[in-house]
């Protein structure tokens, strides 16, 4: 991968390998389907190839892959040892318009949100791009502190996390 061009798999692999490390005492369970792997449809060369790199380092990386016994097909499930919980909703580069794809991505995270608390938290993960930050910027600020909702900005080797109620940084890059 020499950009930040990630599919939904390996967006969800730079959160486990930057975000929610084992190390840091997370405890990770990413449900996966069919078209992240790329079966069905129409996919571009070489996805399934990264697609199944994706599914092996996550395994390496001590993830449990499937359905979460409580939240079901939540994207990513990250539980802390201390209590804190994070569901994440996950986009990656697709044929789909990303702005149909971030309110697809909303609206799932909006049917998940169930549980409220200091230690409960949302997010949405995306790769580190000009045109998804653009669209990541279309959430307001006050709405991403109200609902608890963390924006993930994935590249191959770095992440930068946003806090609610904090704006997302200008795509300065390239």
């Amino acid at each position: 991968m020499d950009d930040a061009r990630l599919y939904q798999l390996e967006v969800k692999l730079g959160l486990v390998k930057f975000v929610f490390q084992q190390t840091a005492r997370w405890r990770v369970t990413i449900h996966v389907d069919p078209m992240e792997m790329g079966r069905g449809g129409r996919h571009p060369p070489g996805k399934v190839e990264r697609a199944n790199e994706a599914l092996r380092q996550l395994r390496a990386l001590g993830v449990t892959i499937g359905t979460h016994k409580l939240f079901g097909k939540v994207d990513v499930v990250a539980e802390h040892e201390d209590g804190a919980l994070r569901l994440v909703e996950v986009e990656g580069e697709s044929g789909r318009q990303r702005d149909q794809a971030l309110y697809s991505s909303l609206g799932q995270l909006l049917l998940s949100m169930k549980m409220w608390g200091d230690d409960v938290a949302y997010g949405i993960a995306v790769p580190d791009t000009r045109d998804w930050v653009k669209q990541l910027r279309k959430i307001p600020d006050e709405l991403t502190e109200r609902i608890r909702l963390w924006r993930y900005l994935l590249r191959p080797n770095a992440a930068t996390s946003v806090e609610p109620g904090i704006g997302v940084p200008k795509w300065e890059r390239d």
